[in-house]
């Protein structure tokens, strides 16, 4: 054979295996992608408004001032219809953890965070988003906390009320129960967390402060402490601190061992997101990780009151305000 045969047989050899490799590695993504409950847009969405919270609307909490709600009704009618932020250099996907315990039913969305990816800045930002925000709710007759979207409409709902109060699109979302949240803390052995002795008091088996490898039930107990600290200020950063730590340690592991999450988590996830795009994101994760997280929240420090109305506690903002902040950090540089 010729030196230019063999030199032809050789490339031709080497473009073989390197498409059988690239085979394999695209059917072993497949497989795991194939493990996800795809929301073709009937999965928990659209379904009719129906009343919440009744329990408190009849609580006889006292309103605050008339003059205050109006003020407040006015700007969330002012600010709908804005400027919507949106650049291709940034991802934003609604990350949403429900309390589930049904597969048949819709629960409540428990935490929200918006997990924005800025290709310029190199950045990702993990926002929570405070569940009693005072919002207009697309489709709902009066306004209501933020939390309540998800009961009226599913994932859906909860992305065009986000979009249309806070101006920042957002076109997919990610939402897992509790019931994933806990297989993943108990698949790496427990989260190692310091509590307070306040705070040992709401999670089983502990009795006073002190740091503690929690597992996946204890893990959940602490991420939803509510009325410890700060309410739902202080819930949000314990919910951040142990995410935090559950991507610090998925860093670390081998192809064989995230596997073996996949296996276990991926049939807990919902997501509107298409195969195509899913297998863009995890082609493109190599780069990801070198990614600084910025933990954050909306609102915004000093731009929100505590307010009742209707009988329930919410939280006033100041929607400019949020406005400015999301683009000064998730749209940072676009």
């Amino acid at each position: 054979m010729s030196w230019k045969k063999k030199l032809l047989t050789g490339a031709a050899v080497l473009m073989a295996v390197v498409l059988l490799v690239c085979g394999i590695g695209v059917g072993i993504i497949l497989h795991y992608i194939s493990k996800i409950n795809f929301d073709d847009g009937t999965v928990g969405g659209n379904a009719s408004v129906g009343s919440i919270y009744d329990e408190e609307v009849n609580s006889g909490i006292p309103d605050s001032p008339s003059s205050e709600i109006d003020d407040l009704e006015s700007a969330i009618e002012e600010n709908t219809g804005g400027e919507v932020l949106d650049s291709k250099d940034v991802i934003n996907v609604l990350l949403i953890g429900t309390d589930r315990r049904n597969p048949n039913e819709r629960g409540r969305s428990d935490s929200m965070m918006l997990v924005s990816l800025n290709k310029v800045t190199k950045k990702i930002y993990v926002t929570s988003i405070m569940r009693d925000t005072y919002v207009d709710i697309p489709g709902v007759s009066n306004n209501n906390r933020i939390n309540a979207a998800y009961s009226f409409g599913g994932a859906s709902l909860l992305m065009d009320t986000v979009e249309r109060n806070f101006r920042v699109k957002v076109d997919k979302y990610v939402s897992v129960d509790f019931e994933s949240f806990k297989k993943l803390v108990d698949y790496f052995g427990g989260v190692e967390i310091t509590v307070s002795d306040a705070e040992a008091g709401q999670i089983n088996g502990l009795d006073k402060g002190g740091t503690y490898l929690l597992n996946g039930e204890q893990a959940l107990a602490y991420a939803r402490i509510r009325y410890v600290g700060q309410g739902d200020f202080e819930r949000t950063e314990r919910q951040r601190r142990v995410l935090n730590i559950l991507i610090d340690k998925c860093r670390s592991l081998s192809v064989f061992e995230l596997g073996e999450i996949m296996d276990l988590l991926l049939p807990q996830v919902t997501t509107n997101m298409s195969k195509s795009e899913i297998f863009g994101h995890v082609l493109a994760s190599p780069s990801y990780a070198s990614y600084q997280i910025i933990n954050q929240r909306i609102p915004c420090d000093g731009s929100w009151r505590y307010m009742t109305i209707r009988g329930m506690s919410v939280l006033g903002i100041d929607f400019e305000e949020n406005f400015e902040f999301l683009k000064s950090t998730v749209y940072a540089g676009t």
